[in-house]
Formats: C-alpha cells, structure tokens, sequence
C-alpha cells in the first residue's frame, strides 16, 4: 500500500462512518514517548520540540494499551492538525508491543509498522507511531506552529461498529518552531570531500537543517566562508571553514587558511588547520560566490585531504 493509500484509509475510518466511545473507552495512552528524525532538537513531558527543515521528516511513537478484559482492533490513528499548521501527518503505523523482562528487549517501531489493522489481546499494549513532514519554506511564512495536542484512535470491539476515542499525547505533542537563521535563506550547495583518516565524497549532500554555505567579508577586506555540516563514512559530522585575508574576487589564492572542524577526536571537538591550503574563486556574484580548495590536515594521530567545491551566499 502506498503511503497516500495509507493516509486515504485513515481518513476514512477516522470519518463520518465512526462513532463516539460511550463513556471511558478500552485504550489509554501511556506516558512512553520515543521519536527519530533530523529536525527533533529534544523532548520532555510538555512535548517535542521539532526544528523547522522545509520538508524535513520525522516519526514520533506512544504506546496504546488495552486496558479492557476483551480484544480491541486498532483501525487508524490521527493528530488533527490544524489547517495552516506547519506540520502534516504522512502516515501512522501499529506493531505489537512486548515490555522488557529479564533478558528479553523491548520491540519498539524503529523497525517498520504497519498500517493494516491490529488487534490488541485484553491488556495487551500496541505501539502508535505517526510520521509527519514539515510544510515548505513558502508555506511556512503563513502558518502556525499551533499542533494538535490529541491522538484520535479508531477501533473495533468484536465485529462491532468503528468507534474513536480521544487520549492526550502529552510528551508526543509536537512543539513546532519557526524557521530561523538560514534555515529559510536561499543558499547553494558546498560539495565538499574528506580522504585519508577520514573518508566520504563531495557527491554526499550535507546533513539536513544545518546552517552554513555562507560568506562574510572582514573588516581587513579577507573573505570568510562557512560549509553545512557533513559526514563522513564512519559517521564524524563535520564542517569546513575558508578564511582569505585579502578577497580580490575571481582567481586563485595560494595561501588560503582552510579548518576543519569536527567530532575526529575521541572524546570531543577537534580542529584541524592547513594555513597554506589553496582556493580558488570561479563565479563572483554580487550575492553570490563558488570556487573551489584543496587542504592537508594532518595532527591528533591522523592524516588526511580536504577537497571540492564550495559555494556561499553573502550574509551580513
């Protein structure tokens, strides 16, 4: 099933065709919140805080238990979200849920879930993971960071008719935060690579929200250039800067001062610098600058070469 199938069913169960619980449903939602994806920047029991990344993804699960003596069908799940808010559910997903004991793990949805139907023994527990996408920087300029607060579940007693009923998600809610920085900014594309110690290609795009890809002039008149964060192979993120003490617009520059700045130690930050690395400047822009580096780090036990092409958008 696609996913726009998936949210076509939900939308379904979830409508006219369902009717209220009679007083205190089967289900209660449990306090248990677990979450993934890019944008997250925390979470406690008021909520989730969610980063603004246009278009950025992310998943954020509850548990679900059945708290009656009889097998209750999960049908759907929905957070209403409001019209113009900048969040949209893509998807939500139900697998069974084991508690810890002994020796044995928790089966918690890091794995895939399913949309299909789930039926939940008495006193069993499901977890509820919804996925959501973020709206586009556009769209973001007219919207609202107002998010739902409930989780509708859609369910099935026997082969009785689909009710809903209505839980808090309580730490699930989802925080949501104005675009902010550069996350808006119109900006290009650094294609930047590490080989030696540290490995990856200028073909990998940098990691998703992350400032950077942006230029400064100096009050000496040098040129200071600042990349997106990336990563490498091994899974060290990782930025690089460019200073030019004089900026004289297109050509080379033979003894630019390249850093690289990541998590490459053992137990923190560690900077690396190669203070006669060579730039060079392609297209001079009144808003807009690309080129090209190549440096040599070398210290901390390690050995290797920064390349590729960078590109930048003046700021300040």
């Amino acid at each position: 099933m696609t996913r726009l199938a998936a949210v076509g069913v939900a939308a379904i169960a979830l409508g006219g065709a369902s009717v209220p619980s009679a007083g205190t449903g089967p289900l209660a939602v449990l306090g248990t919140v677990s979450s993934s994806g890019y944008p997250l920047a925390g979470g406690g029991p008021s909520g989730t805080s969610v980063r603004f990344i246009a278009g950025g993804t992310f998943w954020v699960a509850v548990l679900v238990r059945n708290r009656s003596a009889h097998p209750v069908t999960l049908i759907a799940a929905r957070t209403p979200e409001p019209a113009q808010s900048l969040v949209r559910q893509t998807r939500a997903g139900f697998s069974t849920y084991k508690p810890c004991t002994g020796s044995i793990a928790c089966v918690w949805p890091s794995s895939p879930t399913s949309t299909r139907p789930l039926t939940l023994p008495a006193h069993g527990e499901a977890a509820v993971k919804l996925s959501y996408q973020l709206v586009s920087c556009a769209a973001a300029a007219t919207g609202t960071t107002a998010s739902s607060d409930a989780l509708v579940l859609a369910y099935r007693l026997g082969n009785g008719q689909v009710r809903q009923e209505t839980g808090s998600l309580g730490g699930a809610h989802l925080l949501l935060q104005r675009p902010a920085g550069e996350a808006c900014l119109a900006r290009p594309f650094s294609h930047i690579g590490l080989v030696g110690s540290f490995t990856t290609s200028p073909g990998h795009l940098p990691i998703p929200g992350s400032d950077g890809d942006t230029c400064t002039r100096t009050a000496a008149g040098g040129l200071a250039f600042e990349s997106r964060e990336f990563m490498d192979r091994s899974g060290v993120e990782f930025r690089i800067e460019l200073a030019l003490a004089r900026y004289h617009g297109l050509g080379g520059y033979s003894r630019a001062t390249v850093t690289a700045i990541g998590g490459f130690g053992l137990h923190s930050t560690t900077t690396f610098i190669d203070r006669k690395g060579t730039a060079s400047i392609v297209t001079a822009g009144r808003r807009f600058l690309a080129g090209s580096f190549t440096a040599v780090f070398s210290g901390h036990r390690r050995f290797f070469r920064g390349y590729g092409a960078w590109r930048c958008r003046f700021i300040g």
